[in-house]
C-alpha cells in the first residue's frame, strides 16, 4: 500500500498537509538527491513544526557540503534524513555543521549524532559549536557514547546536566584550557623534524603537551624527562612506529597515552637484551586480522579497531618470567584513585577489550605496563558498574579474566609497573 502523501502532487494536499509543508518537502528532496527521502513522511514532519522552524529546518539542507550530502545517501542507518531533519530542528546550524565535519572522516560517529537523544544530541552540538571540543574529540566522544550501555549513558546525562558540557571528560575528552598555540621548543623540535609528521600533527602533539603541566602521576608527570626520553627514540633511526606513537589528541588524554608509550618503548630499548630494530610502536592491529570464530564469539568484546603499544620480536626477561615476542601495552591511568566509578569502570573495560583483541588476533603473550598494577577498584565502580568491572577486585585481575577467555591456548597476561620493565 502506497502512503498518500508519498504520492502526492503539489495541486492535492492530503492527510491535512500543508502546501508549505509539501514543498519543504520537495526543497530537501533536491537537497540531498542521492539520498532517499521519505517524502510523505517528511512533510508530514515539517507540517508538525511551527513555520519559522521548519524554514531554518529544511535550509540546513540546503547548506550542507558535499560530504554531508554524500554521507545522507550512503548511511546505512534507518531513514537518515528524517533523522537529519530532527538534528536540524533541534540543533539549528550547530547540528549542521558538526554533521558535515564529521561526514568528512568519521561516518560512524555522524551516524551516532543522528541517532542520539534529542537533549544529549545538542549537549554535543553545542559543544563543538562552541569549540571547547575539536573534530577528532568530537568523534571520539560520541564513538564512546555508542559503547555505553543504558544504565552508563543514564549516569552520564545526570553528570553532562550537572556538569554542562565539561561532562565529555568522562569519556576521556579532555578541553584544551591553555594556549594551545603556544609552542614547547624541545617537542616543537623534535616534531618538525619528523617528515611522517605534518603541520597539524605537530600542533597536537604541541597542544598535548602544554596539557601535560597538570599531570603529577605516572608517565609524563616530569615533562622533561618525557622530552628526553622521547629524544632518545628519535635518535633511533631503527626504530618503527615513533612516528605513529607521536600522533594523538591534542588534550590531556593524547598527552597521557603519547607519554605512555614513549616511556614503555624507551624502557625496552634501554635494556641489554633488546635493540631498536626489535621494537615496533603502534603496530595496527585490524579486526579483519582476528580469526571469524573469535569474531563471532559472543563472550568477547572486540575493538573493530586496536594497536600494540610495543610490538617486541624478541625474548626477554620482565620481572622474572620471560617472554617471547610479546606485546606490550601502556596503560598510563594517572591516579585511578582521583577518578570516579563511572571512570574506573570504562577504563577497565576499554582496558579488557584491548587486551581480548590483541589475543584473539594471535598474541598468547601480552605485559601490561601501569603505575600501579595492584589498584584496587572503588565500592562504586564495583557496586553500580560492575558489568564493566565484573568481579574484579584489582586492576590486573583483568589478565586472568582475558587469560580464562583464551583457555584453549597457553596464554599469559602479566601486569607491571612502568619501573619493572627495565632489567
Amino acid at each position: 500500500m502506497v502512503d498518500a502523501a508519498d504520492s502526492a502532487v503539489p495541486n492535492r494536499v492530503p492527510n491535512g498537509v500543508k502546501p508549505t509543508a509539501l514543498r519543504r518537502a520537495g526543497k530537501v528532496d533536491d537537497a540531498v538527491p542521492d539520498a532517499d527521502v521519505p517524502t510523505g513522511r517528511m512533510s508530514a514532519k515539517l507540517n508538525d513544526m511551527p513555520g519559522p522552524r521548519r524554514q531554518r529546518t529544511t535550509e540546513q539542507f540546503d547548506r550542507l557540503d558535499s560530504d554531508g550530502s554524500d554521507y545522507l545517501g550512503n548511511t546505512d542507518i534507518d531513514d537518515p534524513t528524517l533523522k537529519a531533519a530532527d538534528l536540524f530542528e533541534n540543533t539549528g546550524p550547530k547540528g549542521r555543521r558538526a554533521l558535515n565535519d564529521l561526514a568528512d572522516g568519521d561516518r560512524e560517529a555522524a551516524d551516532v549524532l543522528l541517532e542520539m537523544d534529542p537533549n544529549t544530541q545538542w549537549r554535543f552540538t553545542r559543544a563543538y559549536d562552541s569549540d571547547s571540543v575539536d573534530k577528532d574529540e568530537l568523534a571520539s566522544a560520541l564513538r564512546r557514547y555508542d559503547e555505553l550501555d543504558a544504565q552508563e549513558r543514564a549516569y552520564f546525562r545526570q553528570s553532562l546536566a550537572r556538569s554542562d558540557d565539561d561532562a565529555v571528560e568522562l569519556l576521556n575528552v579532555d578541553v584544551c584550557n591553555s594556549p594551545c598555540d603556544d609552542p614547547i621548543d624541545a617537542v616543537f623540535e623534535l616534531g618538525r623534524d619528523r617528515s611522517e609528521l605534518d603541520n597539524s600533527d605537530v600542533k597536537r602533539l604541541l597542544q598535548a603537551t602544554r596539557n601535560g603541566e597538570s599531570v603529577d602521576a605516572g608517565p609524563g608527570s616530569d615533562r622533561g624527562e618525557f622530552i628526553e626520553r622521547l629524544g632518545n627514540l628519535d635518535d633511533k633511526e631503527d626504530l618503527s612506529g615513533l612516528d605513529d606513537a607521536m600522533t594523538v589528541q591534542g588534550n590531556l588524554r593524547g598527552y597521557k597515552a603519547v607519554t605512555g608509550e614513549v616511556r614503555t618503548a624507551d624502557e625496552l630499548i634501554g635494556r641489554s637484551d633488546v635493540s631498536a630494530n626489535q621494537v615496533t610502536m603502534s603496530e595496527d592491529v585490524p579486526l579483519s586480522d582476528v580469526p571469524s570464530r573469535y569474531r563471532s564469539d559472543p563472550d568477547l568484546e572486540l575493538k573493530r579497531g586496536s594497536e600494540i603499544d610495543s610490538k617486541l620480536e624478541t625474548s626477554v626477561d620482565i620481572d622474572g618470567d620471560t617472554f617471547e615476542s610479546p606485546a606490550v601495552e601502556s596503560k598510563n591511568f594517572g591516579d585511578l584513585a582521583d577518578d570516579n566509578g563511572f571512570v574506573q569502570g570504562q577504563r577497565a573495560r576499554d582496558l579488557r577489550r584491548k587486551l581480548e583483541t590483541q589475543a584473539a588476533a594471535g598474541e598468547d603473550e601480552i605485559v601490561v605496563a601501569t603505575n600501579d598494577p595492584d589498584f584496587e577498584f572503588s565500592d562504586e565502580a564495583r557496586e553500580k558498574f560492575a558489568s564493566n568491572v565484573n568481579d574484579y577486585e584489582k586492576l590486573s585481575d583483568i589478565g586472568d579474566v582475558v587469560e580464562s577467555k583464551f583457555d584453549d591456548r597457553d596464554m599469559t597476561v602479566k601486569f607491571v609497573s612502568y619501573d619493572e620493565l627495565s632489567d
